[in-house]
């Protein structure tokens, strides 16, 4: 979650890859952040863009954090344009 956060595709792609017990891909904070949202609301567009690849891309777009934002909701709030439009035609 980390890796998304700072936009460290290299490091997020190793976290997806060996990440022990629960796939870090999929795992949700207690905030209801996910990797997705986290990336989305930082403007990381290369990490999005590998997360929307993931087998888990349908499911990471439908969690709604705890404040009841979306990743697409949370990347037009913080101006990343460019994710909004990789992330409007899926939601």
């Amino acid at each position: 979650m980390i890796a998304a956060n700072k936009g460290r595709l290299a490091v997020f792609k190793l976290g997806i890859v060996h990440a022990s017990g629960v796939e870090q891909v999929k795992m949700v904070k207690d905030d209801g952040f996910n990797a997705l949202i986290v990336a989305a609301e930082n403007g990381h567009k290369t990490v999005v863009e590998v997360l929307l690849r993931h087998e888990s891309a349908g499911d990471q777009l439908k969690v709604v954090s705890k404040a009841g934002l979306n990743a697409l909701e949370l990347a037009r709030e913080n101006g990343h344009q460019a994710i909004v439009d990789l992330l409007a035609p899926l939601m």
